[in-house]
């Protein structure tokens, strides 16, 4: 298992740097220690691994109840500074109420992580809403395109990998939800790392970097665009899709795909 980049190094140099190292007894006493270190700070890296990714993700729908916790959630101000939302009651009623009614496309959902609910996320497809599809086009996204939008509430939570274990859990679902879907795209902040390092961890790739021409003041500003092409272990292949050229300046490389156990009631049905 590879130490983080930031480390400078990785685990499996070990064993061949012991062996370069045993050609001197300072060498062996040096590879011995070093050894021991790695062997230690693997086993915390693993343990962290197996913490933030095996912990069971729940979700349900929003209901109307949960107008008051969302207000505060919204008002928190690691929240408010990405989302952008007025927190005030009025405004959530107005924005979420239909969604909760069944009355507008976008579904809404309280996530719950090992029992403690601590995040939404919500999602919908691009044929629902015609603004965002016209304003995707800038990367040819097609009509049954799904997009997702997230926040962890609780900040001590951020960071953990809890956020790539939360998307992860629910685009299996999503997957299942769209059958028609062929792909997923999401618009993030490119000054919100923890945000789009979560979507990349799941396989998503930045294909597009700029300003969108939307109407909404709060999802206006700069942009960068990832898409995820449906999965073929769903039971059938997916759809070939068509060359998209990518700016230079924006990496387009997958990252491996965290693996989420899940059960049949990950969303209370």
């Amino acid at each position: 298992m590879a130490l983080p980049n930031s480390l400078g190094f990785n685990v499996r140099g070990p064993r061949r740097l012991s062996c370069r190292a045993a050609r001197s007894e300072r060498g062996r006493e040096f590879a011995l220690a070093l050894g021991v270190c790695l062997a230690t700070l693997t086993k915390v890296v693993d343990e962290r691994d197996e913490t933030t990714s095996a912990g069971r993700v729940g979700f349900r729908p929003l209901r109307r109840d949960d107008v008051a916790m969302l207000c505060d959630w919204l008002a928190r101000p690691h929240v408010l500074a990405w989302w952008h939302h007025d927190p005030s009651p009025a405004s959530v009623e107005a924005d979420f109420g239909p969604g909760i009614d069944g009355e507008d496309p976008v579904e809404y959902f309280i996530v719950a992580i090992d029992g403690d609910e601590c995040a939404f996320i919500e999602s919908c497809q691009l044929h629902d809403e015609d603004e965002w599809w016209n304003a995707l086009q800038v990367v040819d996204a097609p009509r049954d395109a799904f997009t997702v939008d997230y926040f962890i509430a609780e900040p001590s939570l951020i960071g953990l990998g809890l956020g790539t274990a939360m998307i992860g859990a629910f685009l299996a679902d999503r997957w299942r939800r769209y059958p028609d879907a062929t792909c997923s795209i999401v618009d993030v902040d490119p000054a919100n790392p923890p945000s789009w390092r979560a979507l990349e961890k799941n396989g998503y790739c930045a294909v597009w970097e700029g300003e969108l021409d939307v109407s909404n003041p709060r999802d206006q500003g700069p942009t960068r665009i990832y898409r995820l092409e449906r999965p073929a272990t769903d039971g059938r292949a997916a759809p070939p899709q068509p060359p998209r050229p990518h700016p230079s300046h924006v990496s387009v490389r997958a990252k491996p795909k965290d693996e989420v156990a899940m059960s049949d009631d990950l969303f209370g049905r």
